[in-house]
């Protein structure tokens, strides 16, 4: 890892590191490098993780994680004589943390555990709005903080925690504000604002992970810009996955202009002992040029945005990628960056030993690694998205996946596409990028669809778009399902307003509930015949699937029974059972929230058989032979796992899944050269550029840029590889998932040329 313009920087006094970034830019990875940094500065090291996704014990090959902390590696010393410091680890779960908290500051250890039986623990970590966030950071906090209490406690030098995503970083942080609507004053605010002096102090940093690319990098200077507007620290912005430089700044301004011509660089590389015939160097040639030039338009774009980050007024460094080879852990853990590998091979300098001679063992296995590429796409059998858009059995599309997998770009150009082939549309995106919402021709997204203009009016169909405001939506149902002054008893209780705009799963519920409000409306008056639905962004692609039973079950459950006793019934049907309950809800929340909540469970008592009826009705939608989920995954490992959950869940819960969509892949090479030939070859080219103007030396045309040419296609050869195994993987796994794979593309989307590629595309379905 390297640093953009400016020395490292080293945050020191920092004690806790906070590390986010939007989906699938690596935050997790680079969270985990900067723990094995610090311990191999002789640091005492604590890695957090909040999200349950156990991806610290993936990334360091151990056993799941318990609500414990456990050593999982061991840094190596900057210096032969240093000392090295350990990385202990902790996947924290809001349950775990809960029942902690009550155990170490109320001393309710076996009262606590018994308040799970009765509800109350889902309660406080799911439905509670804000609770959820104060019990992860306060476990956080009390990690960070000296003189910890508890048997067996550990002191840390640092603690390095992996954090939600940057759209919900500030929320998750800013705890205090974020309870103001629900706990003005009691426990837990006590809690949270003691919690806010580390969080605002300077012994805490909160980084950013980016990508070059513009919605991760705008999300970033939106991130940056929300921490400081609340008062939190923000610490530097880690550049991820960024590319080589492997040509300079004259051979990307020839390549781009054209300048650079396939002759000579045919010639320079049949001089470096590639095999070929001179058309087949010819077509090798102009192969180069072609991925120069795609190269070069990328590199334009993510300078581009790198001059945006430079404009932050942070330290932000730069983390290379790596062509898709495997780091080693070893290097993993001794610079905590991820380190720069060898070329993976060795050349024999033998004099008189012709570079063709050289690079005839590596050929097979170059062979090879194509054919595993292949087999991906021969195995799986093929997505056909016209046919699935064109059905007119079919009504509902919903796109699901991990955050980072273009999935709200999948949904618009879907929508886009069934519209202009006929189809009355309407596409439901959640929180959609700014620039997406430009590109299809509205500047503003609301609860109401908006027609966009522009579509192609000769297949007869139309395309509106909305965005999902989860506090409007939830208000409609209430209101719908209420006579007007039990409506606004509730519209108006301090419990419901936190919880319709922060209960963990209202957006997911919410988006289902929408879907099936516009399902029921189209069905009277015949405003669209296809509803496409981006799903929310979540902790878990599986969240929006469970939102609906979630709070169903809330609603229907022994704690719900319980506060409304008192208002049903003589107070000796509750005994000591609810005044176990009221005692631990006031010692944790204090006594206004429960005031207010049994206030919200009374005149809520109503309505709640009309929630339970619709998500009811929400979950049989999704299962109807009518609606087809497309679940899109990025072809990295942590996106397909991720995709595999899903599909294996669709399966559990029998609903209908069309397939799975591939996105931002990288085509195989036309050419048969291999990464190990074409490096062997680039090296050779460099030895010799160095020695051409001796006698006896070879003479060349531009070895610097065949060099760097070489370089790029044996990055994009490895990378096709690594792809081609992820995909070989999950169609051995998933044998019968029908699926289309996408191209990566050179530039982002602006408009709705743009989507109408990426419709094009995923038509085609094949790289």
């Amino acid at each position: 890892m390297s640093a953009d313009d400016r020395p490292g920087p080293d945050w020191p006094g920092v004690q806790l590191h906070v590390v986010t970034g939007k989906g699938g830019t690596g935050k997790s990875t680079v969270a985990a490098a900067l723990a094995l940094a610090l311990a191999s500065r002789g640091k005492e090291v604590l890695l957090c993780e909040v999200e349950g996704r156990q991806g610290i014990a993936r990334m360091f090959d151990v056993d799941p994680l318990p609500y414990e902390e456990r050593r999982i590696a061991k840094g190596l010393p900057a210096e032969p004589s240093g000392a090295a410091g350990t990385v202990h680890a902790l996947h924290i779960d809001a349950e775990s943390a809960l029942l902690d908290y009550l155990a170490m500051y109320y001393r309710l250890g076996r009262a606590g555990r018994a308040l799970d039986k009765f509800g109350v623990v889902e309660f406080a970590t799911t439905i509670a709005p804000g609770v959820r966030d104060v019990l992860l950071t306060g476990k956080v906090f009390e990690a960070a903080k000296p003189g910890r209490r508890g048997k067996n406690a550990r002191q840390y030098d640092a603690v390095v925690l992996d954090a939600p995503p940057t759209g919900r970083i500030t929320q998750f942080l800013n705890v205090s504000d974020e309870l103001a609507g629900l706990a003005k004053v009691g426990p837990v605010k006590s809690q949270a604002d003691l919690m806010m002096t580390l969080f605002r102090s300077s012994r805490t940093a909160v980084h950013f992970v980016t990508v070059l690319e513009e919605m991760p990098v705008q999300e970033t200077a939106d991130g940056i810009a929300d921490l400081r507007r609340t008062g939190l620290p923000v610490g530097g912005v880690v550049v991820n996955l960024t590319r080589p430089d492997e040509l300079d700044a004259d051979d990307l301004a020839a390549v781009t202009a054209g300048t650079a011509q396939a002759a000579p660089l045919a010639e320079d590389l049949g001089a470096a002992g590639i095999d070929g015939g001179p058309d087949e160097l010819a077509d090798l040639a102009e192969h180069l040029l072609a991925q120069g030039r795609d190269h070069a338009e990328r590199k334009a774009l993510e300078d581009a945005q790198r001059a945006l980050v430079a404009t932050y007024g942070v330290p932000h460094l730069r983390a290379p990628a790596h062509g898709g080879r495997r780091r080693p852990r070893r290097a993993l853990r001794a610079g905590g960056a991820p380190a720069a590998t060898g070329d993976g091979m060795t050349v024999s300098s033998t004099p008189g030993g012709g570079a063709a001679e050289r690079l005839g063992s590596h050929r097979r296995s170059s062979h090879r690694v194509g054919r595993l590429a292949g087999d991906a796409a021969e195995v799986a059998p093929h997505l056909d998205l016209d046919a699935l858009i064109d059905d007119r059995g079919t009504g509902i599309v919903v796109c699901c996946g991990s955050g980072g997998v273009g999935k709200t770009t999948t949904a618009a150009a879907l929508a886009m596409r069934a519209a202009e082939r006929g189809r009355k549309v309407v596409v439901l995106t959640i929180d959609p990028a700014r620039r997406l919402a430009q590109s299809m021709g509205i500047e503003e997204l609301d609860n109401t669809p908006r027609p966009v203009v522009g579509i192609d009016p000769a297949g007869g169909g139309s395309l509106d778009a909305m965005m999902l405001d989860m506090k409007s939506t939830f208000d409609e149902v209430v209101e719908s399902q209420a006579s007007p002054e039990k409506a606004r008893a509730i519209l108006d209780n301090p419990f419901y307003v936190a919880l319709s705009s922060s209960f963990a799963g209202t957006q997911e519920y919410m988006a289902m509930e929408k879907l099936g409000q516009i399902h029921r409306q189209a069905k009277v008056d015949g405003t669209y015949d296809l509803i496409v639905v981006d799903t929310p962004p979540s902790r878990s692609a599986l969240d929006f699937l469970d939102a609906p039973e979630r709070l169903s079950s809330f609603l229907d459950g022994r704690f719900i029974k319980l506060l409304l006793a008192p208002a049903k019934g003589p107070a000796k049907v509750l005994g000591m059972g609810f005044g176990l309950i009221t005692g631990a809800l006031t010692k944790v929340l204090g006594a206004q929230v429960l005031t207010d909540l049994q206030t919200f469970v009374a005149a809520f008592d109503t309505v709640f058989g009309g929630f339970r009826q619709r998500a009811q009705q929400t979950y049989a939608l999704l299962q109807d032979a009518q609606t087809a989920f497309v679940v899109v995954a990025a072809p990295e490992r942590d996106a397909l796992r991720e995709a595999a959950y899903f599909v294996e869940r669709l399966a559990d819960d029998r609903m209908p899944l069309a397939g799975l969509v591939v996105n931002r892949a990288h085509p195989q090479p036309p050419v048969d050269l291999g990464a190990e030939e074409a490096v062997a070859a680039a090296r050779w080219l460099a030895r010799n550029a160095e020695t051409e103007g001796d006698p006896g030396g070879t003479a060349l045309h531009d070895p610097a840029l065949a060099e760097g040419l070489l370089r790029l296609h044996a990055d994009h050869v490895r990378i096709t590889e690594r792809e081609g195994e992820l995909r070989r993987r999950f169609a051995a796994t998933h044998p019968e998932v029908a699926t289309a794979v996408v191209p990566a593309l050179a530039s982002d989307v602006h408009d709705l040329d743009g989507l109408r590629r990426v419709g094009e595309l995923l038509a085609v379905g094949r790289v």
